[in-house]
């Protein structure tokens, strides 16, 4: 058996095997924690918004015109979201 697999074994196991395993986890078991549920398609949305800065830096740097629309475009919206849109 490797020392991975006695760690396992050993170690890891037993915590997961517990009721409440989060002391046994977590240096802050104690504090509260929340999981929070988001909509697929808002965060692909943010994604997409905090993306375009960058891209456009980029496209600046490759291009070397600071026009938008003339010599440089970006385009993040998948080709799949504009066909449903149209």
């Amino acid at each position: 058996m490797s020392d991975l697999e006695l760690r396992i074994k050993s170690v890891l196991e037993p915590v997961l095997e517990m009721a409440d395993p989060r002391q046994r986890i977590s240096a802050y078991h104690d504090m509260p924690y929340a999981l929070f549920r988001y909509d697929p398609e808002e965060e692909f949305d943010e994604i997409l918004l905090k993306a375009r800065a960058p891209m456009a830096a980029i496209a600046r740097t490759v291009t070397g015109s600071d026009a938008p629309g003339e010599a440089w475009s970006v385009e993040l919206e998948p080709a799949a979201r504009q066909v449903e849109a149209a």
